[in-house]
């Protein structure tokens, strides 16, 4: 239903939040009445730093795993995160096999992570940070350790132990001050309420999240993004939370789940825009590559078996690269725009360069799949007019080619105002004033 008010977005002369905090803001209707529309997280009090968006992604990967591409086509799968501007990954155990796997891709600005059983120790979660180092950002329990629950009824007090002594240990060491400790993230939902809250003992919570073919933004249904955050909300109350496994998959044969390469680039960007928007500062994609018949997980990679990008890589990548900014930290400056003729399906993320270039993403936040015929659905785009507080000295809007890379698109318009077509894929709206 389009809105029959002028929606205007103000942004706040409040600094910009600190990474990942909830971008939200109030909607001015004519009249004085004051609105929140069902996306009215949307609306941000501050630009974000684009920095810090390229910064929430990441990815699974598991570079110590035989008899997978990850091993076996190693500099091809190497070469292809890289390029797809992916620079965290989730990765890394004590004892790996190959560790200069990782440590080679730390030398190409990729981080990755440190995972720890349930029986460690304090002298291993040390002496493994040191064989990683400098390259760590952030270290977690054993995973999903709640799916022993039939075999080992301790569980939960052996994940709270561990969890406890990573906190202790990580934090007692002002060497290791820049790592993340991360909780631990439920593989059997209904067990959460069993392990307690932990916010004591973690700086930032965790989740796995599969939405089956669900839209990014999808809010009605029991594996949405706001029905596991309420689940996970058991474990960290308080603290900050990270996506550290989400994904679609491309198999053919599931036909529950399976969706298409195509509708996946679609979904993939989206995913990242509407988990920044609700507060997450991490998002990690399950998995870079898929791993062939031998482990299962063939059909949730960004890249093939033989490291060949797939469309969903090709979406990441654009974006990634679009709004790559690296440099110091800095103060997103506030910037007041009108968006006109947007339905509630019309959702948007502004960021800002150091370079004081912001960008505006657009999108519909609309199902892409009809799960009864199992096919893509045909989105119409809406057109929206966008009016600036001032005469932009350079103004374009990337959209997605055929080929899911990103192409610099005339904006009709004049003066202040223009004209945005918004479709069920990310569009950039590049201005610089």
């Amino acid at each position: 239903m389009m809105m029959r008010n002028t929606i205007f977005i103000r942004r706040a002369l409040a600094p910009a939040a600190a990474l990942g905090a909830l971008l939200c803001g109030t909607y001015f209707l004519r009249g004085g009445a004051v609105a929140q529309p069902s996306h009215a997280r949307v609306a941000a009090l501050a630009p974000a730093s684009a920095d810090a968006f390229v910064n929430s992604v990441g990815a699974v990967t598991h570079f110590n795993y035989r008899g997978t591409p990850y091993v076996e086509k190693y500099q091809a799968v190497a070469d292809a995160l890289v390029a797809s501007g992916i620079k965290h990954i989730r990765d890394g155990e004590p004892g790996d096999h190959h560790p200069q796997a990782l440590s080679m891709l730390g030398q190409r600005g990729v981080h990755h992570s440190a995972l720890f059983p349930v029986d460690t120790t304090r002298e291993q979660i040390l002496s493994t940070l040191r064989d990683y180092a400098p390259y760590v950002d952030f270290v977690e329990p054993a995973n999903e350790w709640d799916i022993k629950s039939v075999t080992r009824p301790a569980w939960a007090d052996e994940w709270r132990h561990e969890q406890q002594l990573l906190y202790t240990t990580v934090h007692s060491d002002p060497a290791d001050a820049a790592i993340t400790v991360v909780g631990p993230a439920p593989g059997r939902l209904r067990l959460a309420g069993q392990l307690g809250a932990l916010d004591q003992y973690e700086d930032v919570g965790a989740m796995h999240h599969y939405p089956c073919n669900l839209n990014p933004g999808a809010t009605r249904s029991s594996v949405s993004l706001p029905a596991i955050t309420a689940i996970v909300r058991q474990i960290t109350a308080s603290k900050p939370l990270w996506t550290t496994e989400v994904g679609y998959d491309d198999d053919p044969e599931d036909v529950r789940c399976g969706l298409t390469d195509a509708v996946i680039a679609k979904y993939a960007p989206r995913l990242l825009a509407e988990r920044w928007l609700a507060g997450q500062a991490r998002t990690y994609f399950y998995q870079f590559s898929d791993m062939g018949a031998v482990h299962g997980y063939d059909a949730m990679g960004f890249v093939t078996i033989d490291g060949t990008p797939k469309p969903q890589h090709a979406a990441l990548a654009s974006m990634l690269h679009l709004l790559s900014d690296p440099g110091p930290a800095f103060v997103p400056a506030p910037l007041a725009y009108e968006i006109t003729g947007a339905s509630d399906s019309v959702h948007q993320l502004l960021l800002e360069k150091r370079d004081r270039t912001y960008v505006l993403m657009l999108w519909l936040e609309v199902p892409d799949w009809n799960e009864a015929t199992r096919s893509a659905i045909d989105i119409a785009p809406q057109t929206v007019s966008l009016t600036l507080p001032a005469v932009p000295a350079h103004t374009v809007r990337y959209a997605y080619s055929s080929n899911w890379k990103l192409v610099p698109n005339a904006v009709s318009g004049h003066a202040k105002t223009f004209e945005i077509p918004v479709s069920d894929s990310i569009s950039f709206i590049e201005m610089h004033f």
